[in-house]
């Protein structure tokens, strides 16, 4: 376990676009699946545009009075979680945030400060452990493994605990059944209150997705954050909370004071996309879309570049871990000199607290369709290659044939 003091580390700066971006948003974010034939295409545009109407028609009257959200979409997104996630909630426990970094804001508010400790996952997302530093309070990161979150390495006196169990961001790894039971009963036993980050879960890649922690949690101790932003376009910027109803009245006051909430013509053509079946019939055609192109990445990197790099395949969300086996190389070397050639990607170490080397690549698949994810990586290798660093050569164990891709170490199931 690591601990670390308060941070605000900077959003990436703002540079050229590459011709090909592998990165995932902001470094710790979910990622989105993009391009073509992957947008809420015509229904969603429809829907917007009628709701637009209805609010310019009735003078703004069909705005929700409710602090938590429009009641039609919270009792959509209650119907969709219960049947798809397996989900114990009612509509009166889902509340609407203008993104999901907002309800970690309202979190940090009631439960965190400069005396309290808050548990982070390490690798996880940055720009949750910065809207949780923020309070000034002390986090302590816990390791992640093949199987998630440590939850044997789990320390005493936390207030709060972040964690993402059926897509862990960024490594892709979910966490199963008997440690998320390990996990509720030491927040039972130490008194935290756990967010459990759901914002990937809906991108899976081998299946349908998991039930959700708040669905066998008995004790009202996880507040499940989810967002549509990954499901539908970067433009959506909505997110929802469900939260415990011994919670419910303070996290809605502090939400109140921190976010005016999305608008109300985007939450109600939500609401009515997911009502009317949508939502589900855009989820499957995005899984179809990730499996192909979690496959085309896979077999690219084991043909162009697996005489550099070990990759673990993902279970859900968008990224890959590449993992570089030739010690004469660094994942701050391959980021480089990527971008020289308009490629972009990230090292995992933006990712990490604890110092572990610098020998891990994210790669996110979730913007490219197959054909030009196999020309990134082509165009990667050839980079590589040419670099005249003197680490342009290949190291003596070879060519890995596809289908032969190695866990890395971390990761590995004992």
């Amino acid at each position: 376990m690591s601990r670390i003091a308060a941070t605000t580390t900077s959003r990436r700066a703002i540079g050229p676009v590459p011709r090909f971006d592998l990165r995932s948003a902001g470094s710790g974010g979910t990622g989105t699946a993009g391009g073509p034939g992957l947008t809420v295409g015509p229904a969603f545009e429809r829907l917007l545009r009628t709701e637009w109407r209805i609010l310019a028609d009735s003078g703004g009257g069909t705005a929700s009075a409710d602090p938590a959200g429009d009641p039609l979409l919270r009792a959509a997104i209650a119907a969709h979680l219960r049947g798809s996630r397996s989900a114990r909630c009612e509509p009166s426990q889902v509340v609407i945030l203008s993104g999901p970094v907002i309800g970690i804001g309202a979190v940090a508010r009631l439960w965190l400060g400069p005396e309290r400790r808050a548990l982070v996952e390490d690798p996880g997302d940055p720009t949750f452990r910065r809207a949780l530093a923020v309070t000034g309070a002390t986090l302590d990161a816990v390791p992640v493994d093949a199987n998630g979150l440590r939850v044997d390495q789990l320390p005493d006196d936390i207030a709060l605990a972040l964690v993402s169990p059926s897509v862990q961001l960024p490594t892709g790894v979910a966490m199963p059944l008997a440690r998320r039971i390990r996990l509720l009963r030491w927040a039972a036993g130490s008194g935290a209150i756990i967010v459990e980050d759901g914002r990937a879960d809906e991108l899976t890649t081998d299946g349908a997705p998991p039930p959700c922690l708040q669905g066998i949690d008995h004790d009202g101790r996880v507040i499940h954050l989810g967002s549509f932003e990954s499901l539908l376009h970067g433009g959506v910027r909505v997110g929802y909370a469900v939260v415990p109803t011994s919670f419910l009245d303070p996290f809605v006051g502090a939400l109140d004071a921190i976010d005016p909430g999305p608008s109300p013509v985007q939450q109600r053509a939500l609401a009515r996309f997911v009502a009317d079946g949508h939502l589900d019939r855009h989820l499957a055609r995005v899984r179809r879309a990730l499996r192909d192109r979690h496959e085309a990445t896979l077999e690219a990197l084991a043909a162009d570049l697996g005489w550099l790099v070990d990759v673990q395949p993902a279970g859900g969300g968008t990224r890959l871990i590449a993992t570089i086996q030739d010690p004469a190389w660094t994942a701050s070397t391959v980021v480089a000199l990527a971008a020289e050639s308009g490629i972009a990607l990230d090292s995992l170490a933006a990712c990490r607290i604890a110092p572990a080397g610098d020998r891990d690549l994210v790669i996110d698949f979730g913007h490219h369709e197959p054909h030009e994810l196999r020309a990134a990586i082509r165009a990667l290798a050839r980079a590589l290659a040419a670099s005249g660093s003197g680490l342009g050569r290949r190291p003596a164990f070879g060519h890995r044939p596809s289908g032969e891709l190695a866990v890395p170490p971390e990761f590995r199931v004992s």
